[in-house]
């Protein structure tokens, strides 16, 4: 579930359209004043930053902080990922309600990812450990039939947008 931290309830019109099919997810955001009323609930807090801070803290890679998750998971226990924005990242508050940092390692990069990049990378790491561990809406898996007409209505959509190089019109989607 998505908590946003703001002072104000109102998601903007650039959001929505940035939201491409996931509007149901802006819709149900939870909105909180600060960072303390956002991690209450979570048995598990893990601050996702590329900044180095001077602050005694586990740093763990994506694939460590999967494996905490999905342990904390299986105990029945929360856990929370928190994200900062494009702009400015985390706040040192923010970091310092977490239990653990999770850095994505970059070689030689004074550039992070950005943030729909950063959130996909470490829920591909819990999804790595297993799809049991991924809550799907309903907690049921898409039918033969619900997948196929998914890769269909993805493949016109990116044909529409001009996504596929001339030529690869044709290419199909695969698993």
């Amino acid at each position: 579930k998505l908590t946003l931290i703001s002072q104000s309830n109102e998601i903007d019109s650039v959001a929505y359209q940035r939201a491409c099919h996931a509007e149901h997810i802006l819709h149900e955001a939870h909105h909180v004043e600060n960072i303390q009323e956002a991690t209450a609930p979570f048995d598990l807090v893990i601050a996702c930053t590329k900044r180095h801070r001077r602050l005694n803290y586990i740093q763990l890679t994506p694939a460590m902080a999967a494996e905490l998750i999905c342990a904390a998971q299986d105990q029945g226990q929360r856990s929370c990922l928190i994200f900062g924005n494009e702009r400015s990242g985390l706040t040192n508050d923010a970091v310092q309600s977490a239990h653990y940092i999770c850095t994505i390692g970059q070689e030689n990069s004074r550039d992070s990812f950005n943030l729909s990049h950063a959130v996909t990378v470490i829920l591909y790491a819990i999804y790595q450990i297993g799809p049991e561990h991924i809550m799907l809406p309903g907690g049921v898996m898409p039918t033969s039939n619900e997948l196929q007409a998914f890769r269909q209505q993805l493949h016109s959509v990116l044909t529409h947008s001009e996504f596929f190089r001339p030529g690869q019109e044709h290419a199909t989607i695969q698993q």
